[in-house]
């Protein structure tokens, strides 16, 4: 019981170290390119 609870907790924190890694390179990968756009519009 125990132990599948650490288990648990570990994959959590896990998926949630890589869903923060892939929204941060999403945001830089999404961000980049837009601010771009948006100076050569203006």
């Amino acid at each position: 019981m125990v132990r599948a609870s650490n288990v648990e907790q570990m994959l959590r924190r896990r998926r949630r170290d890589e869903f923060e890694k892939q929204s941060a390179v999403l945001r830089r990968v999404d961000v980049l390119p837009f601010m771009r756009g948006r100076c050569d519009q203006s």
